[in-house]
């Protein structure tokens, strides 16, 4: 059943100011795990090795990534964009620049060992949860999100394996490019998956829920291949 211009209208008012706090997070994740020095996420290890080949800001590299991706995402799986998606990603690289800023004081050598996991293990929840709420509230999954979601809905795959399966990806490339490899590094690409789908799946069922957002999509339920039936002959 196909909603009518309000209804879309209303929901999109509902879904907006919730839908900031998506990159809001995942900007802030990404700020602490950077201080940590114990190696990017796959995404961001793959944006630091662009920023080292093209010579330029982190943050420079990331909106250039962004908006990459979001043309192929575009091109490959249209279904999944939306406002949401142009949104997460032109507003990544300016919070990842107020955080450089805000964060500035701390210095990642003064940093012992235990602190740094800290770091790390605080920033790594906290952008899953910006991921979480991107992918909730089906606003515009980002571009790397759509393509995988894409793939899920065609050959039935569980979300969370390739997820992993991409970041590893990423983890590769960005390596080779000149990006710090790390154990956070893997950390996150193990991890990532997993957390994501328990955070989508919890705020599906507590705050989507209250706000009449609830969708079933976010069950992430892979797909069941029919089985053929057979045909006993007589």
């Amino acid at each position: 059943m196909k909603q009518s211009v309000k209804d879309r209208l209303t929901e999109a008012g509902k879904k907006l100011p919730i839908f900031i706090f998506a990159p809001l997070l995942s900007a802030l994740g990404i700020s602490l795990c950077l201080k940590a020095a114990l190696g990017l996420d796959p995404i961001s290890l793959f944006i630091e090795g662009l920023s080292k080949v093209l010579g330029m800001a982190y943050s420079n590299a990331s909106l250039l990534y962004n908006g990459s991706f979001i043309l192929l995402a575009c091109i490959l799986a249209w279904k999944n964009i939306y406002i949401g998606t142009v949104l997460s990603g032109m507003l990544m690289g300016p919070f990842l620049k107020v955080y450089e800023h805000v964060l500035a004081f701390i210095d990642p050598a003064s940093l012992v060992l235990w602190q740094r996991f800290l770091f790390f293990a605080v920033g790594q929840v906290i952008m899953c949860l910006g991921i979480s709420v991107n992918v909730s509230l089906r606003f515009g999954l980002g571009s790397s999100d759509a393509i995988i979601f894409k793939i899920c809905s065609v050959t039935g795959w569980h979300y969370k394996y390739l997820k992993m399966t991409f970041d590893a990806t990423y983890l590769t490339v960005g390596f080779l490019m000149g990006g710090v490899l790390g154990v956070g590094t893997v950390l996150s690409m193990l991890t990532t998956g997993p957390i994501v789908e328990v955070g989508v799946k919890f705020l599906n069922r507590t705050l989507l829920k209250k706000l009449g957002l609830q969708n079933p999509l976010n069950e992430m339920k892979a797909k069941k291949k029919s089985r053929p039936v057979a045909v006993r002959k007589r």
